[in-house]
């Protein structure tokens, strides 16, 4: 058995934060696994130990980076 979400059409920041951390703990028990697939934009910028670290960008995101 496995349910399908609505796609959120250029989700927000606050619409996926939703998603992620209200809506899916609601649903999920520790055995389920979660596909989880983002058409989007996202960028890499090196972590404190120089490792590329990933994020995702929401449509409302601000990119301009300092």
């Amino acid at each position: 058995d496995f349910v399908v979400h609505e796609p959120l059409l250029n989700a927000t920041f606050d619409e996926l934060s939703r998603l992620l951390k209200v809506e899916m703990p609601k649903l999920l028990k520790a055995e389920d696994r979660v596909l989880f697939y983002f058409a989007g934009h996202g960028i890499a910028t090196p972590s404190q130990e120089g490792q590329p670290e990933g994020y995702l960008l929401p449509s409302d995101a601000n990119t301009k980076f300092n």
